[in-house]
C-alpha cells in the first residue's frame, strides 16, 4: 500500500497533557507549523515546530531501509521542540505538509506574556 493519512484528531483532543506553558491547546498535530526563519549569506532555513500527520512510506523495493514515520523529515510533537527545514529557492518551495497560525491577543483579555 501507500502512504496512509490517519484521521483528523477532534479539537482538544490533547488537552490539557498537550498544551503549552501558557495554556495554549492544539498547537501541533496535523501539519508542520512554520514559526520562523533564518537566513544568511549561504542559507535559508524555516523553523518548525509539531509535525504533519501525513507518513510517506519508502516503496517496497527498498525493504532493508527502516520503514517507520517520515523517512524526509522526523517527527518533532513536543510543543518545547523544533525542527529546522533548509529551503532551496523561493520559488521552488512548496509543502501540503507545513502551515501557519495566525494569533493575536484577545481584545477583552490581558495582552500576552511575550510582548
Amino acid at each position: 500500500g501507500g502512504p496512509e493519512v490517519p484521521p483528523l484528531a477532534d479539537v482538544g483532543a490533547f488537552s490539557p497533557a498537550g498544551d503549552s506553558v501558557f495554556g495554549v491547546a492544539d498547537l501541533v498535530g496535523h501539519v508542520w507549523q512554520y514559526t520562523d526563519e533564518f537566513r544568511d549569506e549561504h542559507t535559508r532555513t524555516v523553523i518548525l515546530k509539531g509535525s504533519s500527520a501525513y507518513e510517506p512510506m519508502l516503496s517496497a523495493a527498498f525493504p532493508a531501509l527502516p520503514q517507520s514515520g517520515n523517512w524526509y523529515f522526523p517527527k518533532a510533537p513536543q510543543v518545547d521542540r523544533h525542527n529546522r527545514m533548509m529551503l532551496m529557492d523561493d520559488s521552488y518551495e512548496r509543502a501540503a505538509t507545513l502551515g501557519f497560525r495566525c494569533a493575536a491577543d484577545h481584545a477583552a483579555g490581558p495582552p500576552g506574556p511575550l510582548h
